[in-house]
């Protein structure tokens, strides 16, 4: 090989290791955010939408943003239930829509409250499709 392509293999490997070095770090502060929002108390507002007379709630999240699915399922379904909430309908984020036929889901089933889970893109098309 040439110097030129050590040099262009070396550069690449570097960035791959900044890359993963980011995304790692990224799911620990999401982690570390979501335990600060418990401890200081997050809690469902009790009116979200026009359809405030349903208590029925949809949450829509993106499992590649989410660092322990069981834990956030379980403090969702807590929080929607102290605060008079029905127990929550749960939707995965998908290639095809990304969020919009979750959302399209969500009007279908008349959802009073629905939580956008995951990262900038999916709350964008979660919110356009509902607006």
């Amino acid at each position: 090989m040439t110097t030129m392509l050590w040099i262009l293999v070396i550069v690449a490997l570097v960035l791959g290791i900044i890359a993963l070095s980011w995304a790692v770090n990224a799911r620990r502060i999401a982690t570390r955010a979501m335990k600060l929002a418990i401890k200081q108390g997050f809690s469902a507002p009790t009116t979200t939408c026009s359809n405030e007379s349903s208590k029925r709630v949809v949450v829509i999240y993106n499992p590649m943003k989410i660092a322990d699915p069981k834990e956030f399922r379980r403090i969702v379904i807590q929080r929607a239930q102290s605060t008079g909430y029905e127990e929550p309908v749960f939707l995965e984020t998908d290639q095809d829509s990304l969020g919009a036929n979750q959302a399209k889901e969500a009007i279908r089933q008349e959802a009073g409250l629905v939580i956008s889970a995951g990262g900038d893109g999916t709350l964008r098309i979660i919110a356009a499709t509902l607006s």
